[in-house]
């Protein structure tokens, strides 16, 4: 076996190996509210200790005869295996940011169509027919491509309702929080996705395969430890990612048209008050203070102000910030954006810019 391969294996187990032992070990906190992170970690750890098991196999094994009956054999479990690890993957990223979508009904169906799919070609690995296995790949590899298109097509769905909640809740950016996973599945899904049918399609071609095995430890790595480290996010986007219930509800007695225009007013209030420059607020502290639920408020932002809690709260900031600027001119800008409530000034500025189309320190040269 070639020194290059040979160290690619080691570094794989290796890799996957202690990945595997943080995800089943590390110290998790006991909230109900983290089960179906917890489920899909203990799967991706499992999934671990598999690649270590057949890595090592194909270390112990040494250099792969290229006898055409075992390139096609070899492909024909690795686009089995390749299916399953879209499954997985795709999966498992959409819990943390939809923990309620992904149930065990929706894998155990995924799982029984991807072994429907694959049977013709477990048969025909079983005859040991070339001809029959080479179609039956092919066949195979055919689902295979159909899978990815419709995880990415789920997964761009499942993104964009995150985005949609995120700026209906926050009125920060803590969508951004979430950016890594969105990296990891088109990595996942585009060059770890279309590098696995190339190898299962030219088998013969080791370099393939050395490259496709350098991607993956990258890939793993990565994901392993972001999907430890996004539990200290998890806190953070858990209203909109769980499903949190509501704790206070709408009067009973209460119309849609008089509850708007009471609504009104108490906005108008809080709005005077400058309500919206005490710090980092959310909808359902807003909701809190005005004595109403968060989907009311947003239903009514929404719909009157014809923009979502995020955008409405941060144009008023930034009006705001104009009115301050004019009033103040020598005020610093780091200083004004903690005026109104902003984390820090990269935050203001991305805003301001955002809305207005030009960094706040253009906008007051070219206003003053």
């Amino acid at each position: 076996m070639a020194q290059i391969e040979l160290s690619t294996y080691i570094l794989r187990i290796t890799v996957y190996f202690v990945l595997a032992l943080l995800l089943l070990f590390m110290k998790i906190p006991k909230d109900a509210r983290l089960k179906n992170y917890i489920i899909s970690r203990r799967i991706i750890a499992m999934a671990y200790l598999c690649l270590v098991v057949s890595n090592s196999i194909h270390l112990f094994q040494g250099e792969r005869i290229l006898a055409e009956i075992n390139l096609l054999s070899f492909s024909g479990r690795f686009i089995l295996v390749s299916s399953l690890q879209a499954l997985l993957f795709t999966y498992s990223l959409i819990t943390l940011i939809d923990a309620r979508y992904v149930t065990q009904k929706r894998v155990l169906g995924q799982l029984a169509l991807i072994f429907i799919f694959y049977l013709p070609l477990s048969i025909a690995l079983n005859i040991k027919n070339p001809i029959f296995i080479e179609i039956s790949i092919y066949f195979f590899s055919a689902f295979y491509v159909f899978l990815l298109f419709y995880y990415i097509s789920l997964f761009r769905t499942k993104i964009k309702q995150f985005i949609k909640a995120s700026d209906d809740f926050f009125s920060g950016n803590e969508k951004q929080r979430i950016r890594w996973v969105k990296t990891i599945f088109y990595i996942a899904m585009c060059p770890i996705g279309w590098g696995a049918l190339l190898v299962v399609l030219f088998p013969h071609i080791v370099l393939i395969e050395t490259i496709f095995a350098i991607m993956c430890i990258f890939f793993y790595f990565y994901f392993g430890v972001g999907y430890i480290n996004y539990l200290t996010d998890f806190f953070v986007l858990e209203p909109i990612v769980a499903g949190s219930s509501e704790s206070i509800k709408v009067e009973d007695d209460i119309t849609e048209e008089n509850g708007f225009e009471d609504l009104n007013q108490k906005l108008e209030r809080w709005t005077n008050n400058k309500g919206f420059t005490k710090g980092e607020i959310t909808i359902s502290e807003l909701a809190l203070q005005l004595k109403t639920n968060r989907t009311y408020l947003s239903n009514y932002i929404n719909s009157s102000k014809n923009m979502n809690f995020n955008r409405w709260l941060n144009s008023l900031r930034i009006e705001e910030a104009k009115n301050r600027m004019k009033e103040n001119p020598d005020t610093p800008l780091s200083e004004l954006a903690s005026q109104l409530g902003y984390v820090n000034l990269s935050s203001f500025s991305r805003q301001f810019s955002a809305i207005v189309g030009i960094s706040p320190s253009h906008w007051r040269k070219s206003n003053l």
